[in-house]
């Protein structure tokens, strides 16, 4: 299923497959090159979590530029005004858990007003607060409660206090010019 909101885009030489829901916000892009994939929901031989839901759900003026890879077997959330910048970046939303022998998938929630930074990886389960920066290459994974601050390195951990007045968090258009 594909919901496109008002100005909601999709770049060519993007692709999309075994994802069971797309929802773009008003004027929420999803640039070129992205390759966005999932495995539909339901319980499975490979994934056995009960509610998953394969989808990737894009708020307000949000925006996945180009080049990036977002695995959607479990939901993807990026939210409002949010900016998947840069290139080459991976949202990553299941893996081998070696505990149990078996692939195991979390959803990854980005919150509002966040700028994910070139070539940066976000694991499954991760909860990017608030007004999250995330430098390039760094490796986000947990749930910190530290709005707006800039994140950095492997694994990435608040380096620096922003000002939750600074511009890029309090506009109400989006994705930047």
């Amino acid at each position: 299923m594909l919901v496109m909101s008002e100005g909601a885009y999709i770049g060519t030489l993007s692709v999309i497959r075994n994802v069971d829901k797309v929802e773009l916000g008003k004027g929420a892009i999803i640039g070129t090159f992205n390759w966005i994939y999932g495995f539909p929901s339901g319980i499975t031989e490979h994934f056995q979590e009960a509610g998953r839901a394969s989808e990737l759900i894009m708020g307000e003026g949000a925006s996945l530029t180009s080049r990036h890879i977002v695995d959607c077997t479990s939901r993807v959330t990026i939210g409002a005004f949010t900016t998947v910048a840069g290139f080459y970046s991976q949202i990553l939303t299941h893996g081998i858990d070696i505990r149990t022998n078996r692939q195991t998938s979390r959803p990854v929630t980005i919150g509002k007003y966040c700028l994910i930074g070139s070539r940066s990886t976000i694991v499954k389960g991760a909860v990017l607060p608030e007004g999250t920066v995330l430098s390039a290459g760094s490796m986000f994974r947990g749930t910190p409660e530290e709005s707006h601050h800039i994140y950095s390195g492997v694994p990435a951990t608040p380096v620096r206090a922003l000002s939750i007045d600074d511009p890029y968090f309090t506009r109400l258009n989006g994705p930047v010019s």
